[in-house]
């Protein structure tokens, strides 16, 4: 991984900012972690929300309940852009389903970087550890 080597508003592959909360906090708050997901040497973001991502509309894309997303960088590490966010999956495809509460994520890697495994808090006060994690197929 590289250095930060500016300060700049992360966007979407259409030019607008990113943005995946509401005002101040008042439509839930997400965890972020940072890995290459796909192993094309560009770093990617995983976010974890709860159900307010799909209450507050600002993501089309949320599903109604607290689970993991994608964010693909599709840009470089020196300008990143990123794809809408997709739903991350485990076992079998089955989409990561921590009902309404928080999903906070932490990618376990591979000794090649990869992501093998997620560990996700909830608010429940256990460790939830998710594995063969994939995109959801739409």
């Amino acid at each position: 991984m590289e250095l930060l080597s500016s300060e700049e508003v992360l966007k979407w592959q259409d030019g607008t900012p990113v943005k995946i909360v509401g005002e101040a906090g008042h439509e839930g708050r997400a965890t972020l972690s940072i890995c290459d997901f796909d192993q094309d040497g560009h770093w990617d973001i995983l976010f974890g929300q709860g159900i307010h991502l799909f209450q507050s509309k600002a993501i089309p894309e949320a599903r109604p309940y607290a689970t993991a997303y994608l964010m693909r960088n599709i840009g470089t590490n020196e300008a990143p852009v990123f794809e809408r966010p997709q739903v991350l999956c485990h076992d079998q495809g089955i989409p990561i389903d921590m009902d309404r509460h928080g999903c906070w994520v932490s990618p376990i890697l591979t000794k090649d970087g990869g992501v093998e495994s997620l560990l996700v808090g909830g608010e429940d006060g256990r460790f939830y550890l998710f594995k063969n994690i994939k995109i959801c197929a739409q």
